[in-house]
């Protein structure tokens, strides 16, 4: 394997979605874990959201 695929994205969910149940949303690394962020959702990946950059 000649290169590496790098994700700077963590999963995060809602706050009103439920561990294992609803999908997740794909953020930033940069926003702090545990804490709440206004974001913008601008695409989708099966189930997943992804926050727009």
């Amino acid at each position: 394997m000649e290169g590496k695929i790098v994700i700077s994205q963590v999963s995060a969910r809602t706050q009103w979605d439920a561990p294992e149940i609803d999908g997740s949303v794909m953020v930033d690394e940069s926003i702090p874990v545990g804490e709440f962020a206004d974001i913008t959702i601008g695409d989708w990946r099966g189930y997943d959201l992804v926050a727009a950059r």
